[in-house]
C-alpha cells in the first residue's frame, strides 16, 4: 500500500492506519543506552569535586600568606602584666610600662591580607648596666607570633615612622626610652599580646629565652602617621 506525504512523494506505509510509520530508507530510532542517561550527571560531579578542590587551595594559599612572617619563639617562664601598668623586666628589674597598641591599617608595601600596629611602650632608666643577656619583643594573634619590625627594616618605606621605633636592646640598656615597637600581623587581627622576652647564653653559647612578660593589648583604630 503506497501513501503520499504533504509533498506528493510515495513512502512505504509498514503498519495499519493509526500506528507509527517510519519512511522507506529510515531506521526507527532507538532509545539510548541506560548508561549514557547517567554521564552528564557524572560529569557534573567532577566539576563540582573540582571546584570544591580548587577553593580549598586558594584559601589554603591565603591563610599561608597571611603567616609568612609568622614565626617561632622558644618556650620560657612567663608572667602577665597589664598594659598601663609598670613592672620589672630584666635581672636588675628595670621598669618598662607598655601603654598602648594601635592599628595603623594598611601601608604602602605589605600585601592586602597584612596591616601595621604598634605598641607603645616606655621603658626607665637604669643606674645599673648588667652584660649577657638581651631582649627581644613578639606580638602573639590568634596563636601566632609575629617579630618586631625594627627601625632599619622601617627606615627605607617609613623613615617618619623609624624615628621613634624601638627595638630589643632598647630594653636591655641603660638610658631611658620611650616609643613604639611595630609589628606587620593579618589585618584580621583586633587584639594580641606583647610579648617581652629576657635572653641568655646557655652553656652552648646558643641564645635562648628565660623569662618573659605578656600583657594583653587591644589595636586601637588611629595613628598620627599616614602610612598609605
Amino acid at each position: 500500500m503506497k501513501q503520499q506525504n504533504d509533498l506528493g512523494y510515495d513512502m512505504d506505509y509498514n503498519g495499519p492506519a493509526g500506528e507509527n510509520w517510519v519512511p522507506a530508507g529510515f531506521e526507527e530510532p532507538q532509545p539510548a543506552p541506560r548508561h549514557h542517561r547517567w554521564v552528564p550527571v557524572i560529569l557534573c560531579a567532577v566539576l563540582l569535586v573540582a571546584l570544591l578542590v580548587e577553593c580549598g587551595v586558594v584559601a589554603l594559599a591565603v591563610r599561608a600568606k597571611r603567616q609568612a612572617n609568622a614565626i617561632y619563639v622558644g618556650q620560657a617562664e612567663t608572667v602577665e602584666a597589664a598594659a598601663g601598668e609598670p613592672f620589672a623586666f630584666g635581672p636588675l628589674d628595670r621598669q618598662v610600662t607598655v601603654q598602648s597598641a594601635e592599628d595603623m591599617g594598611w601601608a604602602e608595601g605589605l600585601s592586602q591580607e597584612n596591616k601595621l600596629v604598634r605598641v607603645a611602650c616606655r621603658i626607665d632608666r637604669q643606674a645599673d648596666y648588667s652584660s649577657g643577656w638581651d631582649a627581644e619583643t613578639y606580638l602573639e594573634c590568634d596563636g601566632q607570633f609575629y617579630a618586631a619590625a625594627g627601625p632599619y627594616l622601617l627606615e627605607e618605606q617609613y623613615p617618619e615612622l623609624a624615628m621613634r621605633a624601638l627595638e630589643g636592646y632598647d630594653f636591655s640598656d641603660q638610658s631611658m626610652n620611650e616609643g613604639w615597637v611595630y609589628f606587620v600581623v593579618p589585618k584580621e587581627a583586633q587584639q594580641g599580646t606583647f610579648w617581652l622576652h629576657e635572653l641568655h647564653r646557655n652553656e652552648d653559647y646558643e641564645t635562648e629565652s628565660v623569662h618573659a612578660v605578656g600583657v594583653a593589648v587591644e589595636f586601637a583604630q588611629g595613628g598620627g602617621e599616614d602610612v598609605r
